[in-house]
């Protein structure tokens, strides 16, 4: 085999193994994180037994919504409810992390939130660190965080209320401001 003839099927061989490792041997970082949205999308509901400061005991429900936005993002909303009437509620455009998404409301100092959704296998489970980012504590109120919060994976649901969804103001306001963020 002549030199030339080497270097041709050197480069076909090349061409070979970049077109064997690009047809899913090796999961791309987009394919893997669209995987991910894909497998993790949904709504997940939580019922548990509440009180107040005077004895009285109550239903309460904490729920979280995945929507993919695309092959990295999903819009994320978690509505929280805490002892004696407190609530708290997040949403926003989160972005993929390994196992997880991590919503960053993007405001600077004190009123920074951030909070990462960690998928475990068999629950999601929050994560807001509030000495880093203390601006979390203006999304809920006093008896609450955003921080250990637990959603079981087998409670989740298909979102059957996916257009009133995305008619929400939540949804709207989130998508408007990750648009501007794109441009």
């Amino acid at each position: 085999m002549n030199l030339h003839s080497k270097a041709i099927v050197s480069i076909a061989l090349g061409v070979f193994c970049s077109a064997s490792l690009s047809s899913g041997q090796t999961p791309k970082p987009q394919a893997e994180s669209a995987a991910f949205l894909a497998q993790v999308a949904g709504v997940y509901k939580v019922q548990f037994q509440n009180g107040d400061v005077n004895g009285r005991k109550y239903e309460s429900e904490d729920i979280l919504e995945v929507v993919p936005v695309d092959d990295r993002t999903a819009y994320v909303r978690m509505d929280l409810e805490f002892f004696n009437g407190h609530s708290g509620k997040i949403y926003g455009i989160a972005n993929y992390g390994k196992n997880s998404l991590i919503y960053d409301n993007g405001k600077k100092g004190g009123e920074r939130c951030v909070v990462e959704y960690v998928w475990a296998a068999d629950k999601v489970i929050t994560k807001a660190d509030y000495e880093k980012t203390p601006g979390c504590l203006s999304y809920h109120g006093a008896r609450g965080t955003f921080d250990g919060a637990q959603f079981p994976v087998k409670k989740k649901q298909t979102i059957r209320y996916m257009q009133r969804l995305k008619d929400s103001p939540e949804f709207k306001a989130a998508m408007d401001a990750y648009r501007k963020a794109q441009q």
